[in-house]
């Protein structure tokens, strides 16, 4: 078993509200042939959508499992963003269901990057399906943000990034024989498929995987991707911002679906990540965050 600073970490809340879908910009948007199109997208409840389910096939524009939550102020909603990891506990404090908890599962779009504009990075929650019609837009939702600050000791290349001590603990990493960490993904993805949200924070939103033709998702092993699946991004550095390097790998979780947008497709949040051959990935189809978080199934 891999040893941790799990005992020296800071478990701090932090909080938000269930946001409404926002449309900003022109009325439609266009996909890669020029068509356009208008189409439910981040934000809100998704009633039909959960972890586990597919990445590709939705029409919709970066659907995001389950709930949305954001915090309305900036400041407050990049704390939100950037201390709560995957894995986290998450509680309803207000409306019908207060008292109901959930669980963090993925980081939502990005959005509102340019300079004045608010942050609107969301936090996606997976609740119980039958908590969902109790729930309302403008319920505040508290999240015990327990992972910032994670470090896996002997191994102090591998940077530990937005995963929490739940999540790193049912991963089940081990130590190869060379001293390696040894980690179970869906699949990899080279470098060259990964588009919106290079150059940014890994702490805050996702990374998309701009794959859209369908021929080229199943020659990737794409095809059959879900929500929640753990996948390895070969090539990608993420210690100080999301940047190609040759040989780093990068361990991410899908955690929203497919856009028909250039250069967006579903999104993967990064878990761990390490500068060279410090991680070494195995297959099983099996690696999704409802085995590793027992959430529920459809």
């Amino acid at each position: 078993m891999i040893k941790t600073n799990k005992s020296a970490l800071v478990d701090i809340s932090v909080g938000g509200e269930i946001v409404s879908p926002e449309w900003s910009g022109g009325l439609y948007q266009v996909d890669e042939t020029g068509r356009t199109f208008i189409l439910p997208g981040a934000g809100g409840i998704h009633y039909n959508i959960r972890v586990g389910d597919r990445a590709y096939g939705w029409m919709a524009a970066h659907p995001e499992p389950g709930v949305s939550v954001r915090h309305l102020k900036k400041e407050s909603n990049s704390a939100l963003n950037h201390l709560s990891c995957i894995g986290n506990e998450a509680t309803v404090t207000s409306g019908e269901a207060q008292g109901e908890t959930g669980i963090v599962v993925g980081k939502g779009s990005q959005i509102g990057f340019a300079e004045g504009l608010p942050q609107k990075h969301h936090l996606i929650i997976q609740f119980p399906e039958s908590v969902l019609s109790r729930l309302g837009i403008g319920d505040k939702v508290l999240i015990h943000a327990f992972g910032r600050g994670l470090r896996i000791e002997g191994h102090p290349d591998v940077e530990v990034k937005n995963c929490s001590p739940k999540l790193l603990e049912a991963l089940g990493l081990e130590e190869s024989g060379d001293g390696e960490l040894v980690v179970t993904v869906v699949v990899e993805i080279p470098s060259v498929m990964m588009g919106l949200g290079a150059g940014f924070y890994p702490e805050v939103g996702a990374q998309d995987i701009a794959v859209r033709e369908a021929r080229q998702r199943d020659e990737l092993g794409l095809g059959d991707l879900r929500i929640g699946d753990i996948v390895a991004l070969r090539d990608q550095d993420h210690r100080y911002g999301r940047a190609y390097k040759h040989g780093a790998i990068t361990i991410s979780v899908v955690s929203y679906g497919d856009s028909p947008v250039p250069g967006h497709g579903p999104g993967v949040t990064t878990l761990l990540t390490c500068p060279h051959d410090g991680l070494r990935v195995r297959f099983d189809k099996s690696a999704n965050l409802v085995r590793y978080l027992n959430l529920e199934e459809r």
